[in-house]
């Protein structure tokens, strides 16, 4: 249910208006997949709405960089490496904003994706659009943050920040002391 798969349809029909060859792929299979299915007879959108469930890796790929984006109206994610995958194929990424959604942290509105402030069909479908507007340009973008957060977005990096962050004294290393033996 954290997912909110089913607000994806409308969304999408709404975007059509504008992108009339725009297509919906749903990856994937879960709890909520008759209600999504329900959403999409609801919406008319059987001719343009594909359910390959779970897809191999190259299949995953070829998806993924053919998309226009990658949608993930998530309300909690704990990463979202959903985003750094997307963008590793230049495929921008719109998510929604919510306070659970700390994937929303890992996107520069017009840089790499788009966060939507709620899952209404029209604030998605502005997302969409405002993506596809972007155009080559945003997806040249998305893969020029994912090369750079490569080396700036690493545990590493996000330790360190947080301990120059915290500004603790700093104080000698301990020693080691060695007692003589004969």
């Amino acid at each position: 249910p954290d997912k909110r798969v089913e607000t994806l349809p409308a969304a999408v029909a709404e975007a059509r208006t504008a992108i009339p060859d725009l297509r919906l792929v749903i990856l994937g299979t879960g709890p909520s997949t008759p209600q999504v299915r329900a959403e999409v007879d609801r919406v008319g959108g059987a001719e343009w709405t594909e359910f390959p469930g779970f897809v191999s890796d190259a299949e995953l790929d070829t998806l993924l960089h053919g998309a226009l984006c990658l949608i993930n109206p998530s309300r909690r994610e704990g990463y979202g490496l959903v985003v750094v995958e997307a963008n590793a194929h230049g495929t921008p990424v719109v998510l929604v904003a919510d306070e659970g959604n700390a994937a929303t942290e890992l996107v520069d509105d017009g840089v790499n994706g788009i966060v939507a402030p709620r899952t209404s069909p029209t604030d998605l479908a502005r997302a969409i659009r405002a993506v596809a507007d972007g155009g080559d340009d945003l997806r040249r973008s998305a893969r020029a943050w994912y090369d750079t957060a490569v080396g700036t977005r690493t545990i590493r990096r996000t330790v360190e920040g947080i301990l120059s962050a915290l500004q603790l004294p700093t104080s000698p290393a301990p020693r080691i002391m060695k007692e003589d033996t004969p």
